[in-house]
This record gives C-alpha cells, structure tokens and sequence, in this order.
C-alpha cells in the first residue's frame, strides 16, 4: 500500500482492494400514482431496468415501496438557486409486487390525496395526486476507496452525488463492516470516464467501526514508517 504525503489533520493513505457501498437517496415530484406504479419527475436520469426503493411521503406517514424503473426521457430542464439549469427528466416506475401492510398505507395515500383520474391503463387507472407531493428515492451504489485516513475518504464511483449530502456508508476492512454516516465535502469528474472522485467525511461511526477504522490505520502507519 502506498501512502499520500498531503498535509492534512489526519494522514490519508493511499489504499488498494477496499471497497464499500452507500444508498443514495434524493427527492423526487410525484406526476400521477396508482397501486401498481407511478410517474415522477428528477434532476437525476434513472436507469432503466434498475432497482429503486422510493419512500413517499403524506404528512407524518412514510410508506416505503420498491420499484423497477420502465422508462426514463429527458422530459424539461429548471434553474436552480444559484442561477445554474439542471436537467429535468420524467421516469414511469413499476412497483414490485408485496403483500405487506404497507401497501395498505399506499392505497390510503393515493385515496386522501388524489385529484382526477389522469388516464386509464390495462394496470388501472392513475390519480393525479393534490398539492406538492415528493417521494424520497433511493438506490444502492458501491464505490472503490482510492485513499483513506481517520477522518474521511477519497471514493471512485459511477453515481453523480450532491456536495453537503448525508449517506449512510458501509465498509468492509479486514473482513469486518465499518458502518458511517459521511458527509459529500466535494465531487470530481475523471476526464474521459465515466466514474467521478467524491470526498467524504466521517461524522458518526455505528457500533465498534471506529475501532475497527483506527486500527487499520495505525497498522498502516507502522508500514509507513518502516519503510
């Protein structure tokens, strides 16, 4: 293993075969809903085929359902706060099938907030839902730790995430699980590929991770000095 020599609070060294995964979760516009699927709007493009789990929100009821993603265009674009245009993107989502009681809670939330029928389908009709009504969509995204230290991480990953954002990452070091709540401090684009560079902090560590964490870097440290 290789080690950095960038001078920060903590050492981060460079480290090779460490992997990890974060779901990634962001807000989306509810278009239309019945109990077999629904239409929603995002500055995020989906990928078709791929698996979501989308909790949707009424008040202070959560239900939380899982989806396939049927269709995805780029349907608009919006200006956001800081004057810049982001792309808007429609996707149609397919409920996978569950027999939960939580499905009962879908049902009351499509009854209570429903405006008219919007269009018939072989799989029901769909509601156009009152008000501003948003879902909280999420995804599982695994990523490659490029470097590493007692306080953050350098991570490789495919997905595009929000700097400030919140994720709940878990590790494996030494074939133990590291869980952490990190928080996005800055993204990077690699030229010419499709991954991105994100950096993250260590906020709150679950159970003995951060024992586990210290350890790995204290034998990394012995290395670099031994050297």
């Amino acid at each position: 293993m290789k080690h950095s020599q960038e001078n920060r609070r903590y050492k981060r060294f460079e480290v090779e075969g460490l992997y990890g995964s974060m779901l990634s979760a962001h807000d989306v516009s509810i278009v239309n809903i019945n109990m077999f699927g629904m239409a929603l709007k995002t500055m995020n493009r989906l990928d078709i085929g791929r698996g979501y789990s989308l909790k949707i929100r009424h008040g202070s009821v959560s239900v939380l359902v899982k989806g396939v993603v049927v269709w995805c265009i780029l349907s608009g674009s919006c200006t956001l706060p800081n004057g810049e245009h982001a792309p808007v993107y429609t996707a149609g989502v397919k409920f996978m099938e569950n027999r939960d009681q939580k499905y009962e809670a879908l049902r009351n939330f499509i009854e209570e907030t429903r405006l008219e029928s919007v269009e018939s389908r072989v799989s029901g009709v769909r509601f156009t839902p009152t008000g501003e009504r948003t879902a909280e969509l999420g995804a599982p995204i695994t990523f490659n730790v490029k470097k590493l230290s007692r306080s953050g991480m350098l991570a490789e990953c495919s997905e595009t995430l929000q700097v400030e954002s919140l994720l709940d990452v878990k590790l494996e070091i030494d074939s133990k699980p590291v869980q952490v709540q990190c928080r996005v401090v800055n993204t990077n684009p690699l030229p010419g590929s499709a991954f991105i560079f994100v950096g993250m902090e260590f906020l709150k560590f679950r159970r003995d991770g951060k024992t586990v964490l210290d350890g790995f870097i204290d034998e990394l440290e012995r290395l670099h000095h031994s050297e």
